[in-house]
């Protein structure tokens, strides 16, 4: 998004700052001009000018990837890695940003702007300290239908899918701890300083964890989807990169198992001993 492109230009390869915070701030803006223009469905007008807005960033970070690869600057597994990295960092900007915005607005003009979000959330309790996610099984069987979601609809729509769904899943989880950590200092009483901590402390981890793993589906999906275009199915470059997709799909299982796994036990144990 303009003025924001201006910043890449001339860069081999965007610093993970600077892509974070671009994402913050074309997430503020965006937020804003759907509530002045579509104020009914701002929410979700929201998550699709964020998708729509980063578009040229991720070009971006897609032509960076294929030009470490291919002109050996990088091995494909530390190109890739870095990839996800960037990508994971334009995630936290926006979840940081919707977060900042679940906070700033009045409760009954956050359950109306993040209708959809709340009502299709994960997270259901008064207050933090009563939280509980789920048991791994089922934590990991969810994560998984997701994660096949994501490769599919980054394989279909590309760069578009794969922000769509980084956007939405940004606000699902900024919008419902906002709103859980508001709950908490109204309830129980707690320290907005002790909240903020808690809740950030108790949902890092997991989130980063099935960011990265959903970041690596939808690059399966972007990339498996180019080489089908491009290589015919005899081609060695076609085999190589379905198998640095087979790669990265293992490598998105084990990183969705490590999470929910930190999903189903660490928060109950953090927000225990932190309220």
């Amino acid at each position: 998004m303009f003025p924001f492109d201006l910043w890449h230009r001339g860069r081999t390869r965007p610093a993970l700052t600077v892509l974070f915070v671009e994402a913050f701030l074309v997430t503020l803006i965006a937020t804003g001009m759907a509530w002045l223009v579509f104020a009914a469905a701002s929410g979700l007008i929201a998550v699709f000018l964020v998708s729509l807005s980063l578009q040229d960033s991720f070009s971006t970070l897609l032509e960076v990837n294929r030009r470490d690869i291919y002109e050996g600057r990088l091995a494909p597994y530390s190109a890739n890695a870095w990839l996800v990295f960037a990508l994971v960092a334009v995630f936290a900007g926006c979840c940081l940003a919707f977060s900042a915005v679940a906070w700033w607005l009045p409760t009954s003009s956050l359950r109306l702007v993040f209708a959809s979000q709340l009502e299709l959330s994960p997270v259901h309790a008064l207050d933090l300290s009563r939280l509980t996610l789920g048991q791994f099984e089922a934590l990991f069987l969810r994560n998984l239908s997701v994660f096949g979601l994501c490769l599919l609809v980054s394989a279909v729509f590309r760069s578009g899918g794969a922000l769509m769904i980084l956007a939405w899943n940004a606000s699902v989880w900024a919008v419902s701890y906002a709103l859980l950590s508001r709950s908490t200092i109204v309830v129980g009483g707690a320290p907005v300083a002790t909240t903020l901590l808690a809740a950030a402390g108790g949902i890092t981890p997991h989130l980063v964890l099935e960011a990265a793993a959903y970041i690596t589906a939808a690059l399966v999906g972007i990339f498996v989807a180019k080489a089908v275009e491009k290589y015919r199915f005899s081609d060695a470059r076609f085999r190589r990169v379905m198998r640095a997709s087979l790669l990265l799909v293992l490598a998105g299982g084990v990183l969705l198992a490590i999470g929910a796994a930190a999903e189903s036990w660490w928060p109950p144990v953090w927000f225990a001993w932190v309220l």
